[in-house]
């Protein structure tokens, strides 16, 4: 198979709260899995639908504020976890790139200097 992605994804930990706009909106608290340039994934307790527009705030741990922006539901998977929760994938939609970029770039930063950490810690040890 094919890979689909075009740019990398950053495991990182945070939360969200997306807000559907169907005719029955809904309020769902989700838990952050990854960020791309792209969009994110989720866990989340419900289901929705693929294709539908939500709106979200986005809190990551390495970052201090929250970021507000819409997207476009496009995957969603039945997750074997023990929550029976769903993954779900969300498209940035209407976002300023500089933003993203710039978050991606802390978040890679931070990864960076927790390889730094674990390197330190094991010569350390020796």
């Amino acid at each position: 198979m094919q890979e689909r992605r075009k740019y990398l994804r950053f495991n990182t930990a945070g939360s969200v709260v997306l807000k559907t706009g169907d005719a029955t909106p809904a309020i769902i608290k989700a838990e952050l899995f990854n960020v791309s340039f792209e969009g994110f994934s989720v866990y989340t307790p419900e289901k929705i639908e693929i294709g539908s527009d939500v709106s979200f705030e986005l809190s990551i741990k390495l970052w201090n504020e929250i970021i507000i922006g819409e997207g476009k539901i496009k995957y969603i998977h039945e997750t074997k976890r023990p929550d029976e929760s769903f993954r779900i994938g969300v498209e940035f939609c209407n976002m300023d790139k500089k933003v993203i970029q710039h978050i991606i770039n802390n978040i890679q930063a931070e990864i960076c200097s927790e390889a730094r950490r674990k390197d330190l810690s094991k010569r350390r040890s020796f």
